[in-house]
């Protein structure tokens, strides 16, 4: 009767320290959306069209959701291991309720936009993978199933760190695609209202804007064909941050051999041009670099030789 009572008591404590702990990292994430962002990297993003209070809004909005959904489940699902559905389906809802408060507080009144179905996308396997790990934890308080994962190295002491460090990534990530969103269907007069009132001044050009959605599908096709392959070949994830300057981005190492499976044919056929690469680039640089000292060398010797014939003939 005693260790059931003890382990109630135990449960408890770890429960209020876990609860202290979402609260210290979701404080820390709020103080962070609370200054300026500028986009500090040569990635364009869709939210650089807006104005800072609308970034800031932006963020705020999905800071609370996922708060919300955080706590929500770790009261109902605290003993469940989750699935990767279950995970997605959270991550669905989280877009979709930021979505729906961003246009009706920009716009007043209820404002139907739906999500895209190929809303699975916007995130690679390793995005899901992360996030899943990151809702298991927030869900049951358990953080061995984050330092069981090969891909990332988490530490312990460092786990607060890590995890405002991973939910700023994914903050950013749900903002810019909140805003793509609402990008792709500006032709609707509504549509346009809100940008009006959301966007900067330099992007209330329509010149500045199309400009802008050009990069964006420009990179978004450079990704898919070339960045996004590279960095799974290499075993790269790009992570984005938000600190005091504004939006920043860093690669780190994460393994991401199981996605190589599921890359199109166009994508593995640039990873065997970047593995041609690593096998000829090297060769191929030595020869350009006997070639070009052996021309120099050359062309040295003939100069040599005109010189000395030119000099030969001024002195006789």
């Amino acid at each position: 009767m005693n260790n059931q009572l003890n382990n109630i008591v135990l449960t408890q404590k770890q429960d209020q320290y876990f609860l202290r702990q979402i609260a210290t990292i979701f404080i820390r994430l709020e103080s962070n959306v609370q200054s300026s962002f500028e986009n500090l990297t040569d990635v364009p993003l869709s939210i650089d069209c807006l104005t800072i209070s609308s970034q800031q809004q932006i963020f705020g909005l999905v800071i609370n959701h996922l708060q919300y959904k955080f706590l929500n489940s770790f009261s109902n699902c605290i003993d469940l291991e989750i699935s990767t559905r279950f995970s997605v389906i959270v991550l669905k809802e989280i877009i979709m309720s930021s979505l729906s408060d961003y246009l009706e507080f920009n716009f007043s009144r209820k404002f139907p936009l739906v999500l895209q179905h190929d809303f699975m996308a916007h995130f690679s396997m390793c995005d899901l993978l992360l996030w899943k790990s990151i809702l298991q934890y927030f869900i049951s308080g358990n953080s061995d199933n984050l330092f069981m994962r090969q891909s990332l190295n988490f530490s312990c002491s460092l786990l607060e760190e890590h995890l405002i460090a991973l939910l700023n990534n994914f903050i950013i990530k749900i903002s810019n695609l909140i805003i793509r969103l609402i990008l792709h269907v500006d032709y609707d007069v509504q549509v346009n209202r809100i940008l009006s009132s959301v966007c900067s001044k330099k992007f209330l050009s329509s010149r500045y804007l199309t400009n802008l959605k050009n990069n964006l599908s420009l990179f978004y096709l450079l990704d898919f064909y070339v960045y996004s392959p590279k960095s799974i070949y290499e075993n790269k994830y790009l992570l984005w941050n938000i600190n005091m300057n504004g939006v920043s981005c860093t690669y780190i190492y994460c393994d991401r051999k199981k996605e190589l499976q599921s890359l199109a044919n166009s994508q593995i056929f640039i990873i065997m041009l970047l593995e041609l690469q690593d096998l000829l680039f090297p060769k191929l640089q030595s020869f350009m670099y006997l070639l070009g000292k052996t021309i120099l060398y050359i062309l040295s010797y003939f100069f040599t030789i005109f010189l000395r014939i030119i000099l030969n003939n001024i002195l006789h």
